[in-house]
């Protein structure tokens, strides 16, 4: 994500990332160390898309009580890091990814639905509670690239993307026209929380510019060969 948002920047700010590769393993503690990271970076906006996933998926008790209860305290821990951040904040919500290849997340890691979503109602209670904070619908996206598919407007006609097509094989993780789509939705809620000053200069990229940036066009153009 940092290569994508720095590209569409360009020259309007500096793009630093405290991402660790191995946020999975240990939630607590790498969460702890990428909020206090970032806090000495400083910045106008911090981008939190998928921060609170492990705080919510991960193994845990399946019993129903223990099992909400487990992930809902996680997910309290998640929230208090993001906290200490006191500025303009974009996160996510939880998305359902059941369907994942087992060897990148086991079905036990994965939250039950009625729980995924009561994650979800804290997580809005959450941002609605905090000025300068916008939640992106991550679970309404993902579950419509899941069930439908995904158009793309793009200057030659639209391209529909088949269902799961900006996902990588591991059903997980978005490959790059999955990371083109998401930038493409992150420019609103970017330009509105950042400083009028620099909200001025940040450019408004087509889907095309998106997908040019992130260098997606051959994830395009197998799209378009598989439709031939």
């Amino acid at each position: 994500l940092k290569k994508a948002v720095a590209a569409w920047l360009g020259e309007v700010g500096q793009v630093q990332s405290r991402a660790d590769l191995l946020m999975f393993s240990n939630p607590l503690k790498l969460g702890e160390r990428q909020v206090t990271r970032a806090i000495q970076d400083g910045g106008d906006v911090l981008i939190a898309i998928d921060f609170l996933f492990w705080y919510a998926y991960g193994y845990t008790e399946q019993r129903t009580e223990d099992e909400r209860k487990a992930r809902s305290d996680r997910l309290e821990l998640g929230l208090a890091q993001l906290a200490q951040w006191t500025g303009p904040l974009v996160l996510a919500d939880l998305p359902d990814m059941r369907g994942a290849d087992r060897r990148m997340l086991s079905p036990l890691q994965v939250p039950k639905p009625e729980t995924l979503t009561a994650l979800n109602d804290r997580i809005a209670a959450w941002a609605k509670a905090r000025p300068n904070t916008e939640v992106v619908p991550l679970r309404s996206w993902v579950d419509r690239m899941k069930q439908q598919g995904i158009e793309l407007v793009l200057p030659s006609g639209a391209v529909l993307v088949p269902k799961g097509g900006l996902l990588q094989g591991d059903r997980l993780h978005p490959n790059r026209l999955g990371m083109a789509w998401l930038l493409f939705q992150l420019q609103e809620p970017m330009r509105t929380l950042a400083p009028k000053s620099t909200a001025d200069g940040i450019p408004k990229w087509t889907m095309e510019q998106c997908i040019q940036g992130v260098d997606a066009g051959l994830d395009l153009a197998e799209i378009g060969r598989a439709h031939v």
